[in-house]
């Protein structure tokens, strides 16, 4: 459907109305919606997506209005998932928006992420990430990672049975880096993250090859890297299909 909300996206020959109307039939779900999954959200709902759906089980802090941009001075303690689904019915009222207000656990996976084309990670949590990581394999969705923290930021698509994926570079372990409130975080760098994230999973939704790399910015040194991410034959997850975290 041609409307004024698709205006910016029809004149590029990437997207075009058939990217568009893609676009309209998707569906996607953002878990975390703090730093990188805040602006994601907003930008899901802007391109028009059928479907968003936002997942976060925390209120809002204070602290977090430095990068957190679906947010207020009168958002304070109220519920993120609430706070953002209300954002973003403002924004566009013609896309689907739910608000599910749970901590991702192997109990709910299924029932929450299920019925979705793609998963937008925005989480701060490894086991939130290894719990998407494997029912993205099991499942055949894609989703993409994000992280931010101090000045550097990173993000990398999981296609599953085409290219690596989180357990592929990080093995079996469970290592947390560390949350912004207590490392620090430039406020900046959750939104670069975030809006070159969103691109990502824009183009798997458009059917564009991706190959696994894993993406490295510097925001204060104005840096970005990207590095190879191939496929480990013996990766436990998507070699071996034996999944810890779903059990």
């Amino acid at each position: 459907m041609t409307d004024l909300f698709s205006l910016g996206h029809l004149n590029l020959k990437e997207i075009s109305q058939r990217g568009n109307d893609t676009i309209g039939s998707a569906g996607v779900a953002v878990v975390g919606l703090g730093g990188t999954g805040s602006l994601a959200a907003q930008l899901f709902v802007r391109a028009g997506f059928g479907h968003v759906t936002v997942i976060d089980h925390d209120v809002v802090n204070p602290t977090n209005l430095q990068r957190q941009i679906n947010y207020f001075h009168g958002s304070s303690h109220k519920w993120k998932a609430e706070e953002t689904a209300a954002l973003l019915s403002q924004i566009r009222n013609d896309v689907k928006v739910s608000a599910v207000r749970e901590s991702l656990g192997s109990d709910n996976l299924s029932r929450v992420l299920s019925g979705h084309d793609i998963i937008f990670d925005g989480t701060d949590n490894m086991l939130a990430r290894k719990l998407i990581n494997e029912f993205s394999v099991a499942e055949g969705i894609p989703w993409v990672f994000t992280s931010a923290i101090g000045m550097n930021g990173q993000f990398k698509a999981v296609i599953p049975g085409k290219t690596s994926c989180l357990t592929c570079m990080t093995g079996n372990s469970i290592v947390d880096e560390g949350g912004c409130s207590a490392l620090g975080v430039l406020n900046s760098i959750p939104s670069i993250v975030s809006a070159l994230a969103y691109t990502k999973a824009l183009r798997i939704i458009l059917g564009e090859e991706e190959k696994g790399e894993i993406h490295f910015i510097n925001a204060w040194n104005m840096a970005m890297e990207k590095v190879m991410v191939n496929r480990n034959s013996e990766c436990r997850t998507c070699s071996h299909h034996d999944y810890e975290y779903l059990t």
